[in-house]
């Protein structure tokens, strides 16, 4: 009988009526959308991290950025020996920046 299976079995409609009996047991409902913009669990939750994770790029470019026009202006030997990899750093930075930022501005399209 279905009382003895691993799974629990979902009661049918007439349960609230009183109705306990094994054959009226059914198969669950398919999960519907309750609003419009109902999005499955995995982009939501990209959704709340791309804003942060573009946060911290473009905090990071920042930094490298400052550090670098610091490096130029004093010379030396730091800028001799770092100056091309800040700029190296900067430009990958960007780059990840504006691909996050495309990211969020194309999912907060689709969910307006």
């Amino acid at each position: 009988p279905l009382s003895d299976s691993i799974i629990t079995p979902y009661k049918c409609r007439h349960f609230l009526n009183g109705c306990k009996t094994p054959h009226h047991f059914s198969v669950p409902p398919a999960p519907t959308p309750l609003h419009r913009g109902w999005h499955p669990p995995m982009v939501i939750t990209m959704q709340a991290v791309i804003p942060y994770a573009l946060l911290i790029a473009l905090i990071a470019t920042l930094a490298v950025l400052v550090v670098g026009i610091v490096g130029m202006m004093q010379g030396g030997e730091f800028n001799k020996r770092y100056g091309n990899k800040l700029m190296r750093w900067r430009v990958a930075l960007q780059g990840i920046s504006l691909v996050l930022f495309v990211l969020l501005m194309t999912w907060k399209g689709k969910g307006s």
